[in-house]
C-alpha cells in the first residue's frame, strides 16, 4: 500500500484514530480490528503475491514517505539534512543507557528468560489441549512486557512535550499495556498451575510477575487510568464483514 493510499485510508471515518498505539498487537484476539488502520493496511500488504512485489512496494512506500516528510519539513522550516548537535546526541545516548539499564527493564528481561527456560523444558505441556491457550498467552507477552516498559521509561526519561501533560502521556499508556500483559501472563501461569499444582517453578515465576507488577505500578502510578483510544472509550466493532477490508 502506497503512502498516499495509506493517507486516504486513514481518513476513513470508520477507523478509530490511534487505536493501534496502545494495544498488545494480538490482532487475532482483538475486537477492534475492523476499526484499526494498522490491521487494514497490513491486511492489504498481506495480499501481495510474492516477496519481490512486497519489496518493490516497500521501496515505493519509502519514497512516498520521504516526499511527504520533506514537504512537511519545508512547511515548518525544518532542515532535515542538518545533523544532530553533539548535545542532542549525548542526551539521546544517556536516555538509551538509562532505559536499557533500568531495574524494571532488567526485571522484565529476567522474567522473559525464566519463562523461556520453563517453556522449553516443558515442551510436552504445549501439546496438551488444555494448556495450549495459557501457553500461547505467555509466549505472546513474554517479550512484549519488556518492550512496552522500555518505551514507557524512554518517554518518561525524555520528558513530556506538554509542560502539564496530565495523565494521558505516552509513558502511562505504554506502561498500561505492559501491565495488561503482566495481568494476562499471571492469569495464564495460574491456569497452568491449576492443571498440575506440582509444576516446578511456576509459583516462583508468578511471584516474580507479581513483584514486577507492583514495581511498574509504583513507577507509573497513573498508568491504570490512562484512557486507550477505542479499548477504554466504549467503541464497538464496525458492523461489517472483515472481508471488505481495506475499505474501498
Amino acid at each position: 500500500m502506497s503512502t498516499h493510499a495509506l493517507l486516504k485510508l486513514a481518513a476513513d471515518p470508520r477507523l478509530i484514530p490511534g487505536v493501534y498505539s496502545y494495544c498488545d498487537h494480538w490482532c487475532e484476539q482483538c475486537r477492534l480490528t475492523s476499526r484499526c488502520l494498522v490491521f487494514a493496511s497490513t491486511r492489504a500488504e498481506g495480499e501481495m503475491r510474492d516477496a519481490g512485489e512486497w519489496f518493490a512496494q516497500i521501496s515505493l512506500d519509502m519514497n512516498d514517505a520521504m516526499e511527504l516528510l520533506q514537504q512537511e519539513a519545508a512547511e515548518l522550516g525544518v532542515e532535515l539534512s542538518a545533523p544532530p548537535s553533539p548535545e542532542d546526541h549525548s542526551e539521546a545516548q544517556a536516555v538509551r543507557t538509562l532505559v536499557t539499564e533500568h531495574p524494571l527493564v532488567d526485571h522484565a528481561r529476567h522474567y522473559a528468560r525464566l519463562a523461556d527456560v520453563w517453556l522449553a523444558g516443558h515442551a510436552a505441556a504445549a501439546s496438551a489441549h488444555a494448556a495450549a491457550r495459557p501457553i500461547d498467552t505467555i509466549r505472546w507477552y513474554e517479550l512484549q512486557i519488556g518492550a512496552k516498559l522500555h518505551r514507557a521509561l524512554g518517554s518518561l526519561a525524555s520528558g513530556p512535550d506538554d509542560p502539564e501533560p496530565g495523565l494521558q502521556t505516552d509513558g502511562n499508556g505504554s506502561a498500561k499495556v505492559a501491565l495488561i500483559g503482566i495481568d494476562a501472563s499471571i492469569g495464564a501461569w495460574f491456569d497452568l498451575l491449576a492443571l498440575s499444582p506440582s509444576r516446578n517453578g511456576v509459583a516462583a515465576i508468578i511471584e516474580r510477575l507479581h513483584r514486577l507488577r507492583e514495581d511498574v505500578e509504583q513507577a507509573f502510578p497513573h498508568a491504570r487510568v490512562f484512557v486507550r483510544p477505542g479499548f477504554d472509550t466504549g467503541d464497538a466493532p464496525w458492523p461489517e464483514d472483515l472481508a471488505a477490508w481495506p475499505p474501498a
